[in-house]
């Protein structure tokens, strides 16, 4: 695949001095929108001096998916600035986002040749329903620069963004992930067909890599409908309940096309649904369907959850690891591919076992509509 011209960040590393300028580093290196959070590699070093004057750093982040017409790249500020708290500069936007003296654009090449460029045009995302998530930084307005179009996936694609009066100029490069087929369950199911997690042995589900992805991620969606017990036909409310089956599922050759199989422990299944809903005497409960989301990511990608995910002691002198691929700042420019199934029904034995079985029997789902004793169980 493609790889980006920037190589991990030699981003110098250093010790802090104390677990309060480690938190407020922490703090006004943060990724707005719980995207990702920026933390600096290990190592002695003097790189970076906590007291000096103010010093403004640029933040990237995106992720660049083919199988969508619509992207978006976020770039904030992050910087120290000495006698100033985190907490306050947080919620202060003007010390956030840039303003329009940052323009950023989107460049494609073809087997590195340049190929055509695209400007990033800065929107409010909360203006197009991409609010950002609550949390310590100022939530209004929330600046994204977006492209609206669809992307090669042959070809590679780099962010470029500029504000001369300031000083700044970065890019990031990214390859793209290319679609992948999904072989099971089917793809293609007919009205009759359904899913059984009935009876003994685990479900398999099994797909082929898309070029280019090198770490996966599954999702499992349940459809549920709640109705009032003493009137099947008043519809309560409908629920989505989401479980994580896997996480950073690695791919050996992300040129390759080798094929990924996962089993989905049937007791698992069951015990999931425990996990998720509490009985309620008042309603009875239907899985309409389920669905399996795929979500693959790049080299780029993997390497910048590797990095990022460094987990340390509560009496660490130092912050966790920092990758980047950003040319002149720092964050991270990679791709992504979403992949969903159809919605499949669930077989009437295995609505029974839901219903009925010893495991989550008891959570006030219905029985299958062949029981005798619908809704309920014998």
């Amino acid at each position: 695949m493609p790889t980006s011209s920037s190589s991990p960040s030699k981003t110098g590393s250093f010790a802090l001095g104390s677990v309060l300028r480690r938190s407020r580093l922490a703090l006004i290196f943060a990724v707005l929108g719980g995207a990702a959070l920026v933390a600096l590699i290990p190592a002695c070093s003097t790189d970076i001096d906590l007291n000096a004057d103010f010093e403004e750093t640029p933040v990237l982040f995106g992720l660049l998916d083919p199988s969508v017409d619509t992207h978006f790249i976020r770039i904030n500020r992050a910087f120290l600035k000495d006698g100033a708290s985190a907490l306050v500069l947080a919620q202060d936007s003007e010390e956030i986002y840039y303003g329009e003296e940052l323009s950023a654009r989107l460049e494609r090449y073809d087997n590195g040749v340049f190929a055509g460029s695209f400007p990033l045009i800065r929107v409010d995302g909360d203006s197009l329903g991409r609010s950002k998530d609550p949390g310590i930084f100022a939530e209004n307005p929330n600046i994204l620069y977006r492209h609206v179009g669809q992307l090669n996936p042959e070809s590679t694609y780099r962010v470029v963004a500029e504000a001369p009066d300031l000083g700044i100029s970065i890019n990031a490069e990214t390859g793209l992930i290319e679609d992948f087929p999904i072989t099971r369950p089917n793809p293609n199911p007919t009205p009759s067909s359904s899913l059984s997690f009935a009876g003994t042995g685990d479900f398999l589900v099994r797909w082929a890599n898309g070029p280019g992805a090198k770490t996966y991620q599954l999702d499992m969606l349940f459809f549920l409908r709640e109705v009032d017990r003493n009137d099947l036909d008043n519809t309560l409310g409908d629920t989505v309940l989401y479980w994580r089956l896997f996480n950073n599922e690695l791919v050996s050759n992300p040129d390759g096309s080798e094929g990924k199989e996962f089993f989905i422990d049937r007791d698992g299944f069951y015990n999931f649904l425990v996990r998720s809903v509490e009985p309620d005497p008042g309603v009875f409960r239907f899985i309409d369907s389920v669905q399996f989301r795929f979500y693959a990511g790049n080299q780029d990608l993997y390497n910048y959850i590797l990095f990022s995910s460094t987990q340390l002691g509560i009496t660490a002198d130092q912050v966790s690891a920092l990758y980047t691929n950003v040319d002149g700042g720092l964050g991270l420019l990679g791709s992504r591919y979403e992949r969903f199934t159809p919605k499949y029904k669930l077989s009437n034995q295995t609505l029974d076992s839901i219903a009925c079985g010893s495991i989550s029997g008891g959570l006030d789902f219905a029985a299958s509509g062949d029981s005798p004793f619908f809704p309920l169980c014998p």
